[in-house]
């Protein structure tokens, strides 16, 4: 008797950089109206998306919601922009709360699909792996609790709840080894019998430019933001698609061909339509690979 294969949709974390991954999934929500995917898993943004779809939520509403919600949701406190070393976080809670409330609520055991979706606990210094496979403890959790939790990205939101949870980008940006670790722990699936797509949120082009000179001279809360926080991006990247190759999946794709320039928590990226045209040449080649997902 053949063995049934799962199929596991990744969204990668980005920010703004997110609607990368929605245009591309506009592109198939014909491919998608009876859904073959039987698992999501998804980082900060890539989280949000994927607990949206898992809601069963259309692909045009999670457009729709996060272009109107980028806005909002990226609107520096006041007391940063006059005194950008304020404690706290760059934005407020409030507002990527009010949205994740609004658009994804109910709790875990509601979902329609299988999810992993990472974040830390920083109290216990730990991963915190959300998922509603058999034997959860998360089935009662509310869902955009879930979704704030791997979202809390350190200097731009605060930590989230009493366990103090932060971003699970910076665990892993893309998490694949952590789905695929659960699944194959909680419900004994071979590698070679998982079905694999990542969608990447675009990638920056190299500065050639850059010199030790202008590297040193970062002041301390740079150092997170224009260099480590985008240099453990790109080498979560490297390993998967490293782990991807070499683990024996029966079927695997990393696509991520946008290059562009732009800070993650620019809103003006979303609003003004550039994302989407970055993606426009890649639309027809992004069909045929993810047709090639759904069809393995």
């Amino acid at each position: 008797m053949e063995t049934k294969r799962v199929k596991l949709l990744i969204c990668q974390g980005g920010g703004c950089r997110g609607m990368i991954s929605i245009r591309f999934l506009l592109e198939v929500q014909d491919l998608l109206r009876n859904n073959p995917i039987t698992h999501y898993s998804g980082t900060s943004i890539g989280g949000i998306n994927i607990l949206y779809l898992a809601r069963g939520k259309s692909i045009e509403n999670l457009y729709e919601d996060f272009k109107e919600a980028a806005p909002k949701i990226f609107k520096p406190r006041l007391i940063k922009k006059i005194f950008p070393l304020w404690r706290g976080g760059k934005y407020s809670s409030s507002n990527i709360e009010k949205f994740l409330q609004e658009c994804i609520p109910g709790q875990m055991k509601e979902l329609q699909k299988k999810v992993i979706v990472p974040a830390i606990d920083f109290k216990k210094e730990v991963p915190r792996i959300f998922h509603n496979l058999e034997g959860s403890d998360d089935m009662n959790y509310e869902i955009w609790k879930v979704a704030r939790a791997t979202s809390a990205a350190p200097y731009y939101f605060d930590p989230f709840g009493q366990d103090i949870f932060i971003d699970g980008g910076l665990l892993e940006n893309i998490p694949l080894m952590t789905a695929i670790t659960k699944m194959k722990n909680i419900e004994g699936v071979r590698f070679e019998n998982m079905d694999i797509f990542i969608i990447g949120t675009g990638s920056s082009a190299v500065n050639k430019n850059k010199t030790l000179r202008e590297v040193s001279r970062y002041y301390p809360w740079e150092w997170g933001t224009k260099l480590l926080l985008p240099f453990t991006t790109k080498s979560n990247e490297i390993a998967t698609e490293h782990w991807g190759n070499e683990l024996g999946f029966h079927y695997f794709n990393y696509f991520n061909p946008v290059v562009v320039e732009g800070a993650l928590d620019d809103p003006e990226l979303v609003t003004s339509g550039f994302l989407e045209s970055c993606c426009e040449s890649y639309l027809g080649s992004f069909r045929n690979e993810f047709k090639k997902f759904l069809d393995a």
